[in-house]
């Protein structure tokens, strides 16, 4: 797993060994599973979305009106015990953002919701990740969009999740080797910055202005960096990082941020 890959992930979903919903002309997705229809409609009038299940007696059994516009149907026996969970994707709209992944499932002649994942302007695939018959659901937070530095230049750290027990659950301690990984590509990315040098933020009216700036940018991978190590627990092993490279005067602000805004303790 790399950066560049999950980029690609945000324009087309890399889902393997899963039944596809097909999507028509008339803003329709449908998914046809053991007998029951799971359909996607969108009114481009109202600009509402609506998500409708129907049973093998051809009634409907779930609907769901006015959401967001529902952009693929799929069928995935997540936790590998033989029973395919359905997962409905929607998407706000707009140049970005934002996506959800709503995971559902089938009992007798219901079906109802059990989790969510919202991925913002992430894209994510479901992959068999170690080879054990069990898919991960693997994406990335794009939770430092604009925040350090424009989008382009924003960078966001690999997520993971595994289905147990009927519900969503974050395992990057699972796979450390493809986060470590990722934090290699992107201190390799930060190396360009540090080769070259950059200039520092500057105060502005007692505030250190950093986006659409070299020293935005760096804080953006420096972050993402930190973040993907907080994830597998081991967030002092970022900071230390941070300590070493970045030298500026806003280092304490910048780290203070990282700790109390989002949360990377």
């Amino acid at each position: 797993m790399s950066y560049k890959y999950l980029l690609s992930l945000l324009t087309a979903l890399l889902i393997i060994n899963q039944v596809n919903s097909q999507v028509d002309s008339a803003n329709i997705v449908k998914l046809e599973l053991d007998g029951f229809s799971f359909i996607g409609s969108y009114d481009t009038a109202l600009y509402c979305g609506n998500f409708t299940v129907i049973s093998k007696e051809k009634t409907t059994i779930f609907n769901e009106e006015c959401i967001e516009k529902v952009g693929s149907i799929t069928a995935e026996d997540l936790d590998a015990n033989g029973t395919r969970e359905i997962l409905v994707e929607t998407y706000s709209g707009g140049a970005h953002c934002c996506t959800s992944l709503y995971i559902g499932a089938l009992t007798g002649n219901s079906f109802k919701y059990i989790d969510t994942i919202y991925w913002g302007n992430c894209g994510y695939s479901v992959e068999d990740l170690n080879n054990d018959g069990k898919k991960e659901i693997i994406g990335c937070n794009d939770m430092f969009a604009y925040y350090f530095t424009n989008f382009a230049d924003s960078r966001f750290p690999t997520v993971i999740y595994g289905f147990r027990n009927g519900h969503i659950k974050f395992i990057n301690k699972e796979f450390t080797k493809i986060i470590l990984k990722d934090i290699k590509e992107i201190k390799e990315e930060l190396k360009d910055y540090l080769k070259k040098g950059f200039d520092c933020a500057k105060k502005v009216n007692g505030v250190y202005e950093v986006f659409n700036t070299d020293a935005g940018s760096v804080q953006a991978l420096l972050a993402a960096i930190v973040a993907s190590y907080q994830s597998i627990g081991e967030a002092d092993e970022g900071y230390n990082y941070v300590d070493e490279v970045y030298n500026c005067p806003d280092k304490a602000t910048f780290i203070k941020n990282l700790k109390t805004e989002f949360k990377l303790k």
